[in-house]
């Protein structure tokens, strides 16, 4: 998106210095850059927001030149609003690699609607919900006091809101790094893993 897509998109970056990009693209699949064409690619909180990291990873590695790295940083989901959800599993970015990751997007909804929105009470029989930042704004010509859980899964789903599909601790995103990479065919190495306070930093080089 360009800054003022992404002012709409997010009302709560309105006031927001936002600088416009030279290149729109989906950042899963940098299909506008040619293969071995790049020395680097930063993706700060990014993959995260991915529904295949494996594939988005993937589609980085073949963009880099042989020696190219990626800078990849997350949040530590045990310090931010991810706290209550449980770790995503690697052999569940694998099922979403092979099969699509389409099938397990209700079930991400349906999760980040639970843990993160945090249905918390029910008044005279409707949900209240603890909403998540930036949603109240974003939602603003919907009734939000009527709203049930899983109508408010399907307004997300049918915006395509940009979720943290998959969340990770220092100990889970390591596994992932080192398991992701005999299942990529060994495309990379890891030269820097770096728990950072409430974020996790990660380099990997491409060496095939």
């Amino acid at each position: 998106m360009g800054a003022n897509e992404l002012k709409l998109y997010y009302p709560e970056l309105h006031e927001t210095s936002l600088v416009d990009p030279d290149i729109i693209d989906n950042g899963e699949m940098l299909s506008k850059f040619e293969r071995d064409s790049l020395d680097f690619i930063v993706a700060n909180h990014m993959i995260e927001h991915c529904e295949n990291p494996l594939g988005t990873m993937r589609a980085h590695l073949q963009r880099l030149k042989v020696g190219g790295v990626c800078f990849y940083s997350i949040p530590d989901k045990r310090f931010s609003f991810d706290c209550d959800r449980e770790r995503t599993q690697f052999e569940h970015l694998v099922r979403d690699d092979k099969m699509g990751a389409e099938n397990s997007r209700i079930k991400h909804y349906e999760e980040w609607v639970e843990k993160v929105c945090k249905i918390s009470f029910i008044e005279n029989d409707i949900e209240k919900f603890k909403w998540h930042e930036g949603l109240r704004d974003l939602l603003i010509d919907h009734d939000l006091d009527s709203l049930s859980s899983e109508e408010l899964r399907v307004i997300l789903d049918e915006m395509n809101y940009s979720i943290h599909y998959h969340v990770w601790d220092s100990d889970s995103f390591c596994d992932f790094l080192i398991r992701g990479r005999e299942y990529l065919n060994d495309m990379y190495s890891i030269k820097c893993f770096l728990p950072n306070h409430s974020e996790i930093i990660a380099i990997i080089q491409k060496i095939l």
